[in-house]
């Protein structure tokens, strides 16, 4: 039986009911062409490239079957021959079908391809967004010439990294493997399409809720916990039939859902660490970093300021570096990071006011004529006073909350700034600073002992005080580059007791591209900590990242813009996560942080979790979860967890004003999806209805005659 493929690659079979499984291999017919996403062009479908798909169809299975060809569903007879000494066997087709399922959190029979480099891409559903950059992900491998697939053809390069990829697909304890020469090429070739607006049209920039892309594992120095191994790493049971792969994904779901529901055990842990790491300590939230550079930017202007007493005494303070300019330190915009400096000539000293949170309250400029528009800020004043010895600083230090009163002026028009009101909140705090220079530049710092409580962007008290104790030092990397390597020991009171502790290993650093003393926006920058401590009930350990740091659109606010943690994370003695995470914002540098925010002015933001997860009475699950935000109304989620019984992808489409668009789908094949959480939907398999779904009353339907309720 023959048919033709459309030009997205799909075909439909109309079939007799006795054939069930079939084996489809496409050919090259006479001027076939296919899409070659990295260079945007349609290339001649290379002769030589075969790709086939193996359907096992349920016996009552619809005699219309529509599905896919793609190098995945090559992946699954490449698997499944491996499996079964070069012969495709029952058995084996379907290891090779959950297995690849697992893999990329999709099956490739059912997905439609989309071409990613294609206007459809960015209303492709979201297990079609991830297949078309799995296929980018192929074509840019080719044209980099990845796996040795060197041919002058482009075409002839693609069909030798599909050959390569899907022939490195094996079957071992039954799990399915991708070797990892062919893993750690496609999973850097899928973060480069991702990124690469010419290539990549589905809205989506990072290839977060792919398995396949999830970060690798690294050991974690700090922990003693083993390192997560990936979802695909545990087997689970292949059911018997049909109806019994639906009642092993049902039953799984049940015993979750129940698991984490019950007494909200799950929420209330996560509420629990998340509050624990918010009132923990000052590195996490990148304090050190900041003290540091303020210090450094201080010390420097002292010695210029010795040099020459005709330099200006009031200088700005910008993303906490200290240079004098016109900008008022308490004008429109306040933002993190701002804030002024001022020498005292006699005895010689520096204090200076950072701007430590900036949104308790904003007034709203609007230039006609309203009333008096207050905004208030919380501050941090640091006094630096040198020491005869030339290497010391005494430090005071103090956190103060200030409020600005801005009246309007009809004659001109405009607001105009009433004085600061500034009043002291909580302890004062003192220590000393040790530090070496070379050649006028810091190479050495040491800081030990107390530092003002902090606040969060309520103004609500998180701690009342912090005793530091730490030591770092500034190399020079050459082209403006500076990285300060820095440990030591943190801890944090409230109440008179320590509420908090962290131990920053001395391999974490910081750095910095610094154009003419203030910090470039550039890649280079990076904050790097390796850390373990706790915060009440909580203990973290592991590394923490934070680097590509942009400026927003005014090139004002400047931040780092991924964050990635690999680690563990503690509650009451129990490990409930260990594995990977990573935020991203992809957009900064067009996000205008003091205006609202709307369809046009919004964060581009990712999320990707990946690891091991302890939910209360069961097993480790195993998790993949991506997470984007591609408009300002519109979010969509992937998902994959392995709890032994079951491997369960599910994918989130979520519009403001519409319902979520939710598909679940099983690695052994059972599939459902829904809108409307009170209608009946149909459960399927291999083609055939296995079970009907209520969705309102949360019972199951199996075509057996047998029921359950899901509640």
């Amino acid at each position: 039986m023959t048919t033709q493929t459309g030009n997205d690659g799909t075909y439909a079979f109309q079939l007799p009911s006795s054939v069930l499984n079939f084996v489809v291999e496409v050919s090259t017919a006479t001027g076939a062409m296919m899409a070659d996403e990295a260079t945007g062009q349609d290339i001649a479908l290379p002769a030589g490239m075969k790709l086939r798909s193996v359907v096992n169809l349920a016996a009552a299975a619809t005699t219309t079957y529509k599905a896919a060809v793609s190098p995945f569903t090559e992946m699954v007879a490449r698997a499944a021959e491996s499996a079964g000494g070069g012969k495709l066997t029952s058995q084996a087709v379907q290891q090779a079908k959950e297995g690849v399922r697992t893999l990329l959190g999709f099956d490739p029979e059912t997905v439609q391809p989309v071409n990613a480099n294609s206007d459809a891409a960015a209303g492709a559903s979201e297990d079609e967004k991830n297949q078309s950059l799995m296929l980018a992900a192929i074509s840019q491998m080719a044209k980099d010439s990845s796996l040795n697939c060197a041919q002058t053809a482009p075409a002839d390069r693609i069909a030798c990294v599909v050959d390569k990829v899907a022939g490195s697909v094996t079957i071992q304890n039954g799990v399915t493997v991708l070797d990892a020469s062919s893993q750690a090429p496609l999973r850097d070739a899928l973060n480069e399409v991702a990124s690469d607006a010419t290539i990549n049209h589905t809205g989506k920039t990072t290839p977060v809720g792919i398995p396949l892309a999830a970060p690798a594992s690294t050991p974690n120095p700090s922990s003693t916990d083993a390192q997560p191994s990936p979802t695909q790493a545990q087997p689970v049971p292949t059911p018997a039939n049909p109806v019994e792969a639906a009642k092993a994904l049902f039953g799984s779901l049940r015993t979750n859902l129940q698991s984490i529901n019950a007494d909200n055990a799950l929420t209330n842990t996560i509420s629990q660490i998340k509050t624990d790491l918010q009132n923990g300590v000052a590195p996490a939230g990148g304090n050190v970093a900041d003290t540091f550079a303020l210090a450094q930017s201080a010390i420097a202007y002292l010695n210029s300021y010795q040099a020459n007493p005709a330099m200006p005494t009031s200088l700005i303070v910008t993303g906490n570096v200290a240079h004098t300019g016109s900008f008022a330190p308490y004008g429109q915009p306040i933002s993190n990071g701002y804030g002024n400096c001022e020498v005292q000539a006699s005895p010689l000293s520096i204090t200076c006011n950072v701007i430590t949170d900036a949104a308790l309250s904003d007034p709203n400029y609007v230039y006609v004529p309203l009333g008096p528009q207050t905004q208030t800020y919380l501050n941090r004043t640091i006094t630096l006073t040198p020491q005869a010895d030339g290497i010391h600083f005494d430090y005071a230090a103090s956190t103060q909350k200030g409020s600005v009163t801005y009246t309007w002026d009809n004659a001109t028009h405009t607001y105009v700034k009433g004085a600061p009101i500034v009043n002291p909140v909580g302890n004062a705090a003192q220590g000393t600073l040790t530090y070496a220079q070379t050649d006028a530049s810091l190479v050495q710092l040491s800081l030990h002992g107390t530092m003002p409580g902090r606040f969060d962007h309520t103004g609500a008290v998180i701690d009342d005080s912090e005793n530091w104790d730490f030591d770092a030092t500034r190399a020079d990397l050459g082209n403006n580059v500076y990285q300060y390597n820095f440990g030591g020991k943190f801890a944090a009171l409230k109440g008179g007791q320590t509420v908090g502790t962290m131990n920053v290993d001395p391999s974490s650093h910081l750095r910095l591209n610094m154009v003419n003393g203030v910090v470039a926006q550039d890649n280079a920058n990076e904050l790097y900590l390796v850390m373990n401590g706790g915060t009440g009930t909580t203990g973290a350990n592991g590394k923490l990242t934070l680097s590509r740091t942009q400026a927003d659109k005014n090139g004002l606010s400047l931040m780092p813009t991924s964050l990635v943690f690999q680690g563990a994370l503690q509650k009451d003695g129990v490990t409930v996560f260990t594995g990977n995470v990573s935020i991203a914002r992809q957009n900064y540098s067009q996000f205008d942080t003091f205006a609202p925010v709307t369809a046009s002015n919004f964060p581009v933001d990712a999320a990707f979790v990946s690891g091991q997860l302890s939910v209360p009475n069961r097993p480790k699950i195993g998790l993949n979860v991506g997470v984007t935000r591609l408009a300002i109304d519109a979010t969509n989620m992937t998902a994959q967890y392995n709890d032994g019984t079951s491997v369960v992808n599910a994918t989130v489409t979520a519009r403001a004003g519409a319902a979520p668009l939710v598909k679940v789908q099983s690695s052994s094949g059972v599939a459902f999806s829904f809108t409307d959480t009170t209608q009946n939907v149909d459960v399927t398999k291999d083609g055939a209805t296995v079970a009907k779904l209520d969705l309102g009353k949360g019972i199951v339907y199996y075509a057996d005659g047998a029921y359950e309720s899901l509640k």
